[in-house]
């Protein structure tokens, strides 16, 4: 990527997780476009479950092939 990273000042934890969740989103729906699949590994720990809940609901389950 040549593209410049961009800096955004947020004004909480939970503005913070909404811009996230848009960013994983679109990164997501970009890869099934160009791909068919898209696989995502999560960090543990407490900080960024603020994130998953509402990536949750655009999920549909399937079995790994």
């Amino acid at each position: 990527m040549s593209a410049q990273p961009a800096w955004e000042i947020l004004a909480d934890v939970g503005q913070i997780a909404r811009r996230a969740v848009e960013l994983i989103s679109a990164a997501a729906r970009r890869a099934v476009e160009q791909r068919g699949a898209v696989r995502i590994v999560l960090a543990g720990g407490s900080t960024p479950q603020h994130c998953y809940r509402p990536l949750l609901g655009g999920v549909r389950e399937q079995p790994v092939a």
